[in-house]
């Protein structure tokens, strides 16, 4: 016995020398949130108020697994799902949140992130590669899982990004047909206290070689493309500024600064870019398309023993003519492709917390009504507090308005919102949250029964139009409000 012992000893010891290093490796988190929703929103987008909106109930979750294949301390893989279901959605189809009814079965996992990436030994470089995460500036530019290579230099007090992201690929047959995204931004550190960076980002759109097949013009290839987000009473409304007859191959640009700072007890923060270029149209028939657009935000955050206070101005411009773009934003290609929430609000602007039913008031920054991208102008304010009990409170005020007139009715003043949010930790990584928010939406929504006959007979007088459509009149809309129980696990 003894002698089987020394045996499996000498052989434990051997195996032990043999290993390398660092092992394989699996790790394994994610989160899941159950959410009963009693609102007035829409389900998706730019949300219209009208008069009478009706109330709907529903009960969504979503969960998003996450595994890290760590091979060793220089690279792995990371795969991300996620699984969204609404209760008593349809089964045994291919619905996305499908499966929440009777027998729960139909394909309702997705492929959030799934990506390699690995460091370069004594060096500051590290690579990735697939589908990850991207945020350019807060998510305004883009904020979503896209396809890409993304470089990291790392320097310490200096850090180097650089990214190729293929936003869209029509024919996998033809090399000039794509929608690529080149980024490259950098910051540096000065002492403790501030940080200041900048960015240039090209975005060439060749998708528009084939007459009805660019992504702008919303030809079969992506319903919820540029206008589609132009919300409009009657549905002849959602036009797009480049017709499907139109061929087009666009060059745009980027240019901006970030950063932040303390000044005294408060941080500041904020960034500011300008878009430029423009889409030229290669079958003339019509001019080309420019983008000249600017925007820009600051916010400042303190903290007063157990509440933290925040402040935050933001600007986007608009355009006063019916051919131009302002700024082009990843909402223009898929919808939530700039998911832009860090303003706290819950229907002014888009929500951070939402799943499937996901709509605003302004939910495109461009903020596009009657084929003209209008631009917004928010000031939004917020207050959190630690309770007693384990509880925690959140309190956020907001107003919009949009930077250019209004076509139909030359009005401006979008909405005001107040929010709260109570939070209860059962235990480390559970929570239980009451939502609440209610908006009192403002004169831009109003329109007469003359403003729509003038902005008609303006739209059918104009020769060979077919960038506008028929605009219905909008009296006394309701207000807005939005309530949910929000249950959280997460590792």
């Amino acid at each position: 016995m003894k002698r089987l012992f020394v045996a499996f000893v000498a052989v434990g010891l051997i195996a032990a020398l043999a290993a390398p290093s660092f092992a394989a490796e699996l790790r394994g988190d994610g989160a899941l949130k159950l959410k009963h929703i009693i609102t007035t929103e829409y389900a998706s987008g730019q949300l219209l108020p009208t008069k009478q909106i009706a109330t709907k109930r529903l009960t969504t979750m979503r969960a998003n697994p996450r595994f890290q294949f760590i091979a060793n301390e220089y690279a792995g893989f990371v795969w991300t799902g996620e699984i969204d279901v609404d209760w008593g959605d349809s089964s045994y189809t291919d619905n996305r949140g499908g499966g929440g009814a009777i027998a729960a079965d139909t394909v309702n996992l997705e492929n959030k992130n799934l990506y390699l990436h690995f460091s370069i030994p004594e060096t500051p470089v590290s690579f990735r590669g697939g589908i990850t995460g991207v945020s350019i500036v807060d998510n305004f530019i883009l904020g979503t899982d896209i396809v890409g290579m993304r470089v990291l230099v790392d320097l310490g007090d200096t850090r180097i990004n650089v990214d190729w992201l293929r936003l869209w690929d029509t024919d996998e047959n033809s090399i000039v047909d794509d929608t690529d995204f080149w980024h490259i931004s950098g910051s540096h550190k000065f002492g403790k206290t501030a940080q200041i960076g900048g960015f240039f980002a090209y975005l060439k759109d060749g998708s528009g070689h084939s007459a009805g097949s660019g992504i702008l013009q919303g030809a079969g290839n992506n319903n919820v493309a540029w206008l589609s987000r132009s919300a409009g009473l009657d549905t002849a409304t959602r036009k797009e500024l480049l017709p499907a007859t139109a061929t087009y191959d666009g060059d745009l640009f980027y240019l901006g600064v970030q950063g932040n700072a303390m000044l005294g007890p408060v941080k500041l923060d904020g960034w500011a870019f300008y878009n430029f270029g423009e889409y030229e149209i290669t079958n003339k028939v019509i001019s080309d398309v420019d983008v000249a657009g600017f925007a820009a935000t600051l916010r400042g955050s303190t903290q007063v023993k157990d509440i933290g206070l925040s402040l935050q101005a933001l600007y986007g411009s608009g355009s006063d003519k019916d051919d131009e773009f302002t700024y082009i934003t990843g909402e223009a290609y898929q919808l939530a492709g700039a998911f832009y929430y860090r303003t706290g609000m819950m229907i002014l602007m888009q929500d951070g917390d939402d799943i499937n039913n996901s709509s605003a008031l302004v939910y495109n920054a461009s903020n596009i009504w009657e084929n003209r991208t209008l631009g917004l102008i928010g000031v939004f304010a917020g207050a959190t507090a630690k309770l007693p009990m384990n509880l925690s409170g959140q309190v956020g005020l907001g107003g919009i308005w949009s930077a250019e007139d209004r076509v139909a009715n030359g009005e401006t003043e979008m909405g005001y919102e107040i929010n709260g949010k109570l939070t209860y930790q059962v235990a480390p990584n559970a929570t239980i949250a009451l939502n609440g928010a209610y908006a009192i939406v403002g004169d831009f929504y109003q329109v007469s029964e003359s403003d729509a006959k003038d902005y008609n007979a303006a739209s059918a007088a104009k020769a060979n139009d077919n960038i506008r459509g028929t605009l219905s009149a909008n009296k006394d809309p309701d207000d807005v409000y939005y309530t949910s129980l929000v249950f959280r696990v997460a590792m």
